[in-house]
């Protein structure tokens, strides 16, 4: 049976003390708040609470796969589900009770990660995500024969799903060995590691969103990101999907090249047009990570 003993918490972030704090008030007014609730930071990153449960730990490499798998090696050997959360995250009123209920209620299926329900204001359009996930809202929370995954949000019932995102899933750790030992490539963006993991699980196990566990994500602030990043953002997208689709025989690889050149286009039309090199080179990134070198180890 899970408890609020056995349930602990991972939040991964870059010390950014506004989302931190916002997020570990949301837990701290949960009718049910677990046992452990670790932060992972940066090598030398800094952060003050006043929660006494909250325990801090730093690591070595920038990068939320990494940070995270130090998290989970910090758990108690008796924690059974793991609520890996990102800084952004603020979770709405009795969210962690309704995902232990929830998973109470599916022990018997061969369920092994619960997603929270991104909640999404009313002042936004019905479906806020890009363009792909909004021509594709029919399918949230699927991934397309192409590879690329289809994003959810206000569900109004419990769905399975084909990916679960990273910081907003809860894992069963005792029936998933492998999460406490994930491989990725040191980036510091690891763009595409909640799919990538997520999507083999679902291919034997069951995924879920859980309705009433609602969750919002804070938006970050659009900052003036210099015309290199832009082009090594889209590399790194476009590698990491293409080894993605690459690891799946189901997926089709000439679709996934077929997308990534619409993509292009569509970016280069775009940032022509509201004169942003940002997304023109963005858009020419996406073309490079079709030939880079593949960072994966497998």
């Amino acid at each position: 049976m899970v408890t609020n003993k056995n349930v602990g918490i991972v939040i991964t972030s870059l010390g950014n003390e506004k989302f931190l704090n916002n997020c570990l008030r949301s837990i701290f007014k949960q009718s049910k708040i677990p046992t452990q609730i670790i932060i992972v930071l940066p090598n030398k990153t800094r952060f003050l609470t006043t929660f006494k449960k909250v325990k801090i730990y730093n690591s070595r490499i920038k990068n939320q796969v990494h940070q995270r798998n130090l998290g989970i090696s910090k758990l108690l050997k008796s924690t059974k589900i793991l609520l890996q959360l990102d800084d952004r995250v603020i979770l709405e009123k009795g969210c962690i009770e309704k995902l232990i209920d929830c998973w109470n209620n599916n022990s018997d299926k061969n369920i092994v990660g619960i997603g929270l329900n991104q909640i999404v204001s009313k002042n936004k359009p019905k479906f806020d995500g890009s363009i792909v996930s909004n021509i594709f809202k029919n399918y949230q929370g699927r991934v397309l024969i192409n590879g690329l995954n289809i994003g959810y949000q206000n569900l109004k019932k419990n769905s399975k799903v084909s990916w679960l995102k990273g910081g907003m899933a809860s894992y069963n750790i005792k029936k998933i060995k492998e999460i406490k030992k994930r491989s990725f490539p040191i980036v510091s963006w690891s763009v595409c590691e909640d799919l990538i993991f997520s999507y083999d699980l679902q291919k034997h196990k069951t995924l879920i969103i859980c309705k009433n566990a609602k969750a919002k994500l804070i938006q970050k602030s659009k900052k003036a990101e210099s015309i290199k990043n832009g082009y090594e953002l889209g590399k790194l997208y476009s590698h990491n999907f293409r080894y993605f689709v690459k690891k799946n025989d189901n997926l089709s690889f000439i679709l996934f090249i077929f997308t990534i050149l619409i993509l292009f286009f569509y970016g280069m039309l775009t940032g022509i047009m509201n004169f942003s090199l940002k997304k023109i080179n963005y858009s020419f990134g996406l073309i490079a990570g079709l030939f880079s070198k593949n960072l994966f180890n497998n």
